[in-house]
């Protein structure tokens, strides 16, 4: 079923909904001053799982499959938004 979509999209899906996950559960249980909230710790998940489906995407490339170069560009992108995000959101 996953195979009809483009792959661009099933990657800016993925970092949608984990991001839409992250942002919800940190506004339902919020961190506090000395214990991690919902948010805190699906970001934590979410890193792992990121690099994880990066280097599924990056073997699948490697083999050949010249359609994941642009999700690679994506996962790049995507957490360099991320990272300047958190950088200069005070």
């Amino acid at each position: 079923m996953l195979n009809k979509f483009p792959k661009e999209i099933l990657t800016i899906s993925f970092y949608s909904i984990s991001i839409l996950f992250i942002y919800l559960g940190e506004l339902y249980i919020p961190s506090g001053v000395c214990n991690p909230g919902l948010g805190f710790m699906l970001f934590l998940l979410f890193i792992p799982t990121s690099i994880v489906y990066f280097f599924i995407q990056l073997f699948n490339y490697l083999k050949g499959n010249s359609k994941y170069r642009n999700c690679l560009f994506l996962h790049l992108l995507i957490w360099v938004v991320l990272l300047l995000f958190l950088i200069f959101n005070k």
